[in-house]
């Protein structure tokens, strides 16, 4: 929420400002009082903008028009050295990652480094030893999403476990 001492009157709404404004619910910070004014929209859970397609909501405009690419399936961002196009700005830039061989996410603990944060994410599991996936019908636990979804498929009704080992299991 904007406070008193936050609010300059005079102060455009697009216009930066030498003066900081701070969330008082969060870190964020910004130079631009109407940067604030959408930012406290995620904290009081406002979703204004909705889609007209799905149950899709935002706070913000602009997600909300990002979000209809999915729907239209256009990809107005294109890499210009290989074929690859998509529906958001930033996807685009985590992926030229690729060609410029750009590793800026780095672990703290050994030399690993990657082009994405998720992957950073990823790999500090090996360090922490957490396995937030877990089996309600065994207690199998992992921390890869993917390896817990490869892991339903397999004991999803129709499949038998013969073994202890995923490689025993069988149709």
């Amino acid at each position: 929420m904007l406070t008193k001492r936050l609010f300059v009157v005079s102060q455009q709404p697009g216009e930066r400002s030498d003066k900081v404004y701070t969330c008082s619910a969060c870190p964020f910070l910004t130079h631009y009082p109407n940067h604030l004014a959408r930012h406290m929209k995620t904290h009081s859970g406002e979703k204004p903008y909705k889609c007209p397609q799905c149950d899709y909501a935002s706070a913000h405009f602009d997600n909300l028009k990002r979000h209809h690419r999915v729907h239209t399936g256009e990809k107005p961002y294109k890499c210009h050295l290989c074929d690859y196009a998509c529906g958001n700005l930033a996807n685009l830039k985590r992926h030229q990652r690729v060609h410029s061989g750009l590793k800026p996410f780095q672990c703290d603990v050994c030399s690993y480094s990657c082009n994405q944060s998720m992957n950073l994410k990823r790999h500090m599991l090996r360090h922490t030893g957490e396995k937030p996936y877990k089996c309600q019908e065994c207690g199998y636990t992992t921390g890869h999403w993917d390896n817990y979804k490869r892991h339903q498929k397999k004991t999803r009704p129709g499949h038998r476990r013969l073994g202890q080992s995923p490689n025993d299991w069988q149709q």
